[in-house]
């Protein structure tokens, strides 16, 4: 193996944590991100035992850390994650050459020749190239005009797609693609790919790298959203780095599961 999965999970019930997923959905969400990435060795943090028990029995050929940090806030799990993998990313881990981050609520997509690319890439500008995924939610129909009102999308990242959870006849939507009026600055080293040159495009709350860079990614425990902060947003507000995403949307995504919540309940 050379990839090496990280994936923070946090499957309890806390105030102001993860509001936007339905507690009930937090174990099926995480088996299913758990499946899409079976090909890759993984690495789970949790910081309970209850959660501790159930990525035992979700993963169990998984590396789990467990961080016994009671007194600690749950949004230090991802922080505490990422930081754990980079303190021991040349002993523990030498024998991964790139890592990938992902939260515990999405399932993976990449075609083989993206991933072959994806490879060549990084090797190629290992200490400063990234790759984040298309992020992918369902909307349930009543709600698609909101949705694009509220994030400025235009209606053709409305998609169809049979999700593992999709609902009746219920379509989904590219979020933190290219806003209305945004120009596609093509990779010119490769042109599968595109430049992120905004924060908000560049985000996917998830990200691949080679261990070059990840060794000197600066994540920022502090941060008021911890969880976009390890997802993306640190790794690209970083001088010199870069992110890139694919032209075709649906050669390298992530179904984002609690997006779902998040539209049924928040918009």
């Amino acid at each position: 193996m050379i990839f090496l999965s990280i994936v923070p999970f946090y499957g309890q019930s806390e105030p102001g944590w993860d509001i936007s997923t339905r507690l009930e959905n937090k174990l099926p969400y995480l088996e299913l991100t758990v499946e899409s990435l079976t090909a890759n060795d993984m690495l789970i943090g949790v910081q309970n035992k209850k959660d501790f028990e159930i990525v035992k029995s979700v993963a169990p050929d998984a590396y789990i850390i467990f961080f016994d940090t009671a007194k600690i806030e749950p949004k230090y799990l991802l922080y505490n994650t990422v930081n754990y993998v980079q303190q021991h990313v040349d002993d523990e881990f030498l024998q991964y050459e790139f890592f990938f981050y992902s939260d515990a609520d999405q399932v993976l997509y990449m075609t083989d020749e993206i991933e072959r690319n994806i490879i060549v890439n990084l090797r190629k500008n290992s200490d400063r190239l990234y790759v984040s995924p298309h992020r992918l939610e369902q909307v349930p129909r009543r709600q698609e005009g909101r949705r694009l009102i509220r994030f400025s999308s235009p209606e053709k990242q409305l998609v169809e797609f049979s999700g593992k959870k999709k609902e009746s006849n219920n379509r989904y939507i590219f979020s933190n693609h290219l806003a209305i009026g945004e120009v596609m600055k093509v990779y010119k080293e490769d042109n599968k790919f595109y430049v992120c040159t905004d924060i908000h495009n560049a985000y996917g709350s998830s990200w691949i790298c080679h261990r070059n860079l990840f060794k000197r990614i600066a994540f920022y425990p502090d941060n008021q959203q911890a969880g976009e902060a390890v997802g993306g947003k640190d790794i690209f507000l970083q001088p010199g780095n870069i992110g890139l995403k694919t032209v075709d949307s649906f050669s390298f995504f992530v179904d984002h599961l609690s997006g779902f919540d998040f539209n049924v309940s928040r918009l």
